[in-house]
């Protein structure tokens, strides 16, 4: 017998055998013929996995509102990974987003085009991560929702997303105590955001040092600071250092003073 010709609820047992990480390494295997796709697609969408980039390219593609019901109605597993600005260099200009992220490409690096990028990224983000809280929410068979870590930066500048500066995250309401007192809150905040997570892999905190300008990395799991390398990702484990902050105090401080009277 041919495998085509056996009983639908075999060959979705088959699929699920073989797997979404597999049709994801191999997308052309989705397209052996249109009866193969019917349930290679379904298998595919059971265990989805999403980047800001990937995630974009599902809410924007011709066809979304003839595949989100097969995402919803599929899905079993959701692994959403947001790592910083991807591509932040532009947005891609798409019929859903034309009044959001009309932001052109641009050679180099400048304060008004960077604060534009960033916010259309922001804007497209949010978006996308709300039409897709709708497709959880709506899904029958994705019931458990676990979150296994994020970082918190605090050290990026509007003058480029590669480099730190001396500009810092301030808070919406009027704060006393400076940006050490800011930064204390968010630690406190985050410890309690841990406790209601299942199982966390890492929560991070990142920050920088006056004048230096090294790039600190607090893990809120363990309490300890680390020393972050140019190259290193967010979420990498650092020199493991001892936090000196109050040599720092009073330049953090001021700096967050202006930024905020601004």
């Amino acid at each position: 017998m041919a495998l085509l010709e056996l009983p639908p609820e075999i060959l979705m047992q088959i699929m699920d055998y073989v797997g979404s990480s597999y049709f994801r390494q191999n997308l052309g295997c989705l397209t052996v013929c249109k009866q193969w796709f019917t349930f290679a697609r379904t298998a595919y969408f059971k265990d989805l996995q999403l980047s800001q980039n990937s995630l974009q390219r599902l809410m924007s593609s011709h066809d979304v509102e003839r595949g989100l019901p097969l995402v919803r109605n599929s899905l079993e597993i959701l692994d959403l990974e947001l790592k910083g600005f991807e591509d932040w260099r532009s947005i891609p200009e798409s019929g859903s987003y034309s009044q959001d992220a009309n932001v052109l490409d641009a050679p180099s690096w400048d304060w008004d085009h960077g604060l534009a990028l960033r916010l259309a990224w922001t804007r497209v983000l949010d978006i996308d991560l709300a039409r897709l809280a709708i497709i959880a929410k709506e899904s029958p068979r994705l019931r458990v929702f676990t979150l296994e870590g994020g970082a918190r930066q605090l050290s990026l500048s509007n003058e480029s997303p590669l480099t730190t500066s001396a500009t810092h995250s301030s808070a919406c309401w009027p704060t006393e105590g400076g940006f050490l007192k800011l930064k204390a809150d968010i630690e406190d905040q985050a410890k309690a955001f841990v406790a209601h997570m299942a199982s966390p892999r890492f929560i991070r905190i990142l920050t920088h040092t006056l004048p230096q300008l090294e790039m600190r990395s607090f893990d809120v799991l363990t309490g300890k600071c680390m020393r972050l390398a140019d190259n290193m990702a967010w979420e990498d484990d650092g020199e493991i250092i001892e936090e000196d902050s109050d040599s720092e105090s009073e330049i953090l401080d001021d700096g967050f003073s202006t930024s905020s009277d601004e």
